[in-house]
C-alpha cells in the first residue's frame, strides 16, 4: 500500500510538472506585443514580428505594382488592398505606415 501512494505521488509530481503553464500560456493574446517574459511569450514576438516583415513586403510589392498600372502612388493602403487582393485583415495585426508622397510602407515597431 506504502508502494502505491509512492507511486501515485510520483506521478501526480511528474505530471504537474510536465502540465504546469504560466498564466501568460493560458490566454489566447497573453499580453501585448514585444512584452511578453516566457520563452513561449517571445516565440510568438518573433513570430508575429515575421509574419508582419513578410506582409510588409508584400504591401511594398503592391504599391509597386499599383503605381506601374496607374502611374501614380495610391492615396492610401486601403486602394493598395483592394487592387491587390491582399488580405485586409493583417492590417489589424500590425501597425503600418504609408507616405503616399514617396509609395513607402513602412512597419511601425
Amino acid at each position: 500500500m506504502r508502494d502505491l501512494l509512492l507511486a501515485i505521488g510520483l506521478v501526480s509530481l511528474v505530471v504537474c510538472i510536465s502540465g504546469c503553464v504560466t498564466e501568460e500560456q493560458k490566454h489566447l493574446t497573453p499580453t501585448e506585443h514585444g512584452k511578453r517574459t516566457t520563452t513561449y511569450g517571445k516565440a510568438l514576438d518573433r513570430a508575429e514580428d515575421s509574419a508582419c516583415e513578410q506582409y510588409l513586403g508584400q504591401l511594398n510589392q503592391a504599391v509597386t505594382m499599383y503605381a506601374s498600372t496607374n502611374e501614380k502612388y495610391p492615396p492610401d493602403l486601403a486602394a493598395v488592398i483592394k487592387e491587390s487582393g491582399l488580405p485586409a485583415s493583417e492590417l489589424k495585426n500590425c501597425k503600418y505606415v504609408y507616405d503616399p508622397a514617396t509609395g513607402k510602407v513602412a512597419l511601425v515597431r
